[in-house]
Protein backbone atom coordinates (compact mmCIF):
# COMPACT_ATOMS: atom_id res chain seq x y z
CA UNK A 1 0.00 0.00 0.00
CA UNK A 2 1.30 3.50 -0.95
CA UNK A 3 0.35 6.50 0.99
CA UNK A 4 0.42 9.95 -1.30
CA UNK A 5 -0.47 13.00 0.34
CA UNK A 6 -1.21 16.12 -1.65
CA UNK A 7 0.39 19.51 -1.02
CA UNK A 8 -1.12 23.07 -1.77
CA UNK A 9 -0.35 24.75 -5.41
CA UNK A 10 2.28 27.01 -4.88
CA UNK A 11 4.18 23.89 -3.62
CA UNK A 12 3.10 21.65 -6.82
CA UNK A 13 4.83 24.41 -8.78
CA UNK A 14 8.21 24.33 -7.08
CA UNK A 15 7.85 20.63 -6.97
CA UNK A 16 6.88 20.06 -10.76
CA UNK A 17 10.11 22.46 -11.89
CA UNK A 18 12.77 19.91 -9.84
CA UNK A 19 11.24 16.82 -12.03
CA UNK A 20 11.81 18.41 -15.30
CA UNK A 21 14.39 15.59 -15.63
CA UNK A 22 12.90 12.64 -14.34
CA UNK A 23 9.28 10.73 -16.06
CA UNK A 24 7.34 11.01 -13.00
CA UNK A 25 3.34 10.45 -13.35
CA UNK A 26 1.01 11.86 -11.11
CA UNK A 27 -2.78 11.78 -10.94
CA UNK A 28 -4.51 14.98 -10.30
CA UNK A 29 -8.43 15.93 -9.86
CA UNK A 30 -9.68 19.09 -10.89
CA UNK A 31 -12.42 21.30 -10.04
CA UNK A 32 -14.30 23.46 -12.41
CA UNK A 33 -16.08 26.31 -12.52
CA UNK A 34 -19.36 24.78 -12.28
CA UNK A 35 -18.14 22.88 -9.26
CA UNK A 36 -17.82 19.51 -10.97
CA UNK A 37 -14.35 17.47 -10.87
CA UNK A 38 -12.30 16.22 -13.76
CA UNK A 39 -9.81 13.56 -13.00
CA UNK A 40 -6.52 13.09 -15.03
CA UNK A 41 -3.03 11.77 -15.39
CA UNK A 42 0.55 13.79 -16.61
CA UNK A 43 4.03 14.23 -16.05
CA UNK A 44 4.01 17.96 -15.23
CA UNK A 45 0.44 19.26 -13.11
CA UNK A 46 1.28 22.72 -13.84
CA UNK A 47 1.75 22.65 -17.69
CA UNK A 48 -1.09 19.85 -18.31
CA UNK A 49 -3.71 22.77 -15.54
CA UNK A 50 -2.35 25.73 -18.22
CA UNK A 51 -3.22 23.54 -21.47
CA UNK A 52 -6.19 22.68 -19.93
CA UNK A 53 -6.72 26.38 -18.93
CA UNK A 54 -5.98 27.24 -22.42
CA UNK A 55 -8.03 26.98 -25.83
CA UNK A 56 -5.80 25.05 -27.63
CA UNK A 57 -5.86 22.06 -29.12
CA UNK A 58 -4.18 20.03 -25.75
CA UNK A 59 -7.72 21.10 -23.77
CA UNK A 60 -9.62 18.38 -22.75
CA UNK A 61 -13.47 18.30 -24.40
CA UNK A 62 -15.14 18.24 -20.89
CA UNK A 63 -13.37 20.93 -19.91
CA UNK A 64 -14.44 22.82 -22.74
CA UNK A 65 -17.74 23.04 -21.85
CA UNK A 66 -16.41 22.89 -18.06
CA UNK A 67 -13.49 25.33 -17.39
CA UNK A 68 -11.03 24.54 -14.58
CA UNK A 69 -10.62 26.54 -11.52
CA UNK A 70 -8.12 25.02 -9.02
CA UNK A 71 -6.29 22.05 -8.93
CA UNK A 72 -7.74 20.34 -6.00
CA UNK A 73 -5.72 17.11 -5.65
CA UNK A 74 -2.27 16.24 -7.19
CA UNK A 75 -0.26 13.37 -6.29
CA UNK A 76 2.86 11.72 -7.45
CA UNK A 77 2.00 7.89 -8.67
CA UNK A 78 5.38 7.16 -10.28
CA UNK A 79 4.94 5.09 -12.95
CA UNK A 80 2.53 5.86 -15.89
CA UNK A 81 1.26 2.18 -15.70
CA UNK A 82 -0.08 2.84 -12.23
CA UNK A 83 -0.91 6.25 -12.58
CA UNK A 84 -3.36 5.19 -15.47
CA UNK A 85 -4.73 2.43 -13.31
CA UNK A 86 -5.17 4.79 -10.10
CA UNK A 87 -6.60 7.36 -12.04
CA UNK A 88 -9.31 4.34 -13.64
CA UNK A 89 -10.14 3.64 -9.85
CA UNK A 90 -10.55 7.20 -9.09
CA UNK A 91 -12.54 7.72 -11.49
CA UNK A 92 -15.00 5.44 -10.41
CA UNK A 93 -15.10 7.06 -6.76
CA UNK A 94 -18.51 8.60 -5.95
CA UNK A 95 -18.06 12.28 -5.46
CA UNK A 96 -18.58 12.09 -2.13
CA UNK A 97 -15.19 9.82 -1.95
CA UNK A 98 -13.26 11.90 -3.94
CA UNK A 99 -14.25 15.33 -2.10
CA UNK A 100 -13.14 13.06 1.02
CA UNK A 101 -9.88 12.36 -0.23
CA UNK A 102 -9.07 16.34 -1.15
CA UNK A 103 -10.27 16.90 2.35
CA UNK A 104 -8.09 14.52 3.86
CA UNK A 105 -5.30 15.61 1.02
CA UNK A 106 -4.11 12.06 0.65
CA UNK A 107 -4.63 8.86 -1.33
CA UNK A 108 -3.79 5.37 -0.52
CA UNK A 109 -3.76 2.74 -3.36
CA UNK A 110 -1.95 -0.88 -3.74
CA UNK A 111 0.54 0.06 -6.26
CA UNK A 112 0.11 -3.34 -8.37
CA UNK A 113 -3.57 -3.43 -9.08
CA UNK A 114 -4.00 0.81 -8.50
CA UNK A 115 -6.85 -0.19 -6.08
CA UNK A 116 -7.73 2.50 -3.92
CA UNK A 117 -7.96 2.69 0.04
CA UNK A 118 -11.11 4.84 0.95
CA UNK A 119 -10.77 5.96 4.41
Amino acid sequence: MYLCKSEPAKYIRAAVRKQKSKSVWHVYILRTWDNTLYTGVTTDVRRRFIEHCSEGRRRAKYLKAHPPREIAFSCEIGSRSTALKVEYRLKKLTRLQKERIIAQGELSYQHDSGRILVK
